[in-house]
């Protein structure tokens, strides 16, 4: 447990320090949110797994009653039935992320609220490595499809090379006896490049 604790520890601290940092580029503004969300259930699951082990949220950096989420009855972590994060590897580039929902509906950037399931997804990133998250705290039955969009880059392709975007996603998050979790990541070289990743079952 002692080296899990440590490694969590380090986790918790990175992530603090993302959430924190004050001297971020302007194209990162708002990378608080996500992180904020695994910080919050990182924590929960290490309290979960370790029942004696003290709390390893960073209250002096985060005081937990402003910043730290919980679930619906004030305990835990984040409570969500479908979490989805978006990550690149080339910057000054732009790549969306879509889910079309079993209503019918598709959550992307310039719709970013799904008036069937109430998801929500979080800003554009148009000039970094993202992330963009897709979080929906009670999910309909049916088939959520994923998909990536490589609208743009804002530097020489040729010599980056194409772009890895890599997709995972956490079916009942903070439910830590039953989360499923799937990786995926495809390929981008074409501008306006449109690709399906996973498909999440509820």
């Amino acid at each position: 447990m002692s080296r899990a604790a440590a490694v969590l520890h380090e986790v918790v601290m990175g992530l603090s320090d993302v959430i924190c940092a004050v001297e971020w580029p302007v194209r990162y503004n708002e990378i608080e949110w996500p992180c904020l969300i695994l910080l919050s259930w990182a924590v929960a699951w290490a309290e979960w797994k370790w029942k004696s082990l003290q709390s390893l949220w960073p209250e002096e950096k985060l005081p937990a009653a402003k910043f730290r989420m919980r679930g619906p009855d004030g305990t835990g972590g984040p409570k969500l039935d479908v979490f989805v994060w978006l990550g690149w590897d080339t910057d000054h580039t732009d790549v969306d992320l879509h889910v079309k929902e079993p209503t019918g509906e598709e959550v992307y950037y310039s719709h970013n609220k799904s008036t069937t399931t109430g998801a929500h997804v979080s800003r554009d990133f148009t000039n970094g490595y993202g992330p963009e998250v897709y979080t929906l705290a009670k999910a309909p039955k049916g088939t959520y499809t994923v998909e990536t969009k490589y609208y743009a880059s804002h530097q020489a392709s040729a010599t980056t090379g194409s772009t890895s975007a890599v997709v995972w996603s956490i079916r009942v998050m903070g439910d830590f006896e039953k989360e499923q979790v799937q990786f995926g990541s495809v390929r981008l070289g074409a501008h306006k490049q449109r690709q399906p990743v996973m498909r999440i079952e509820v």
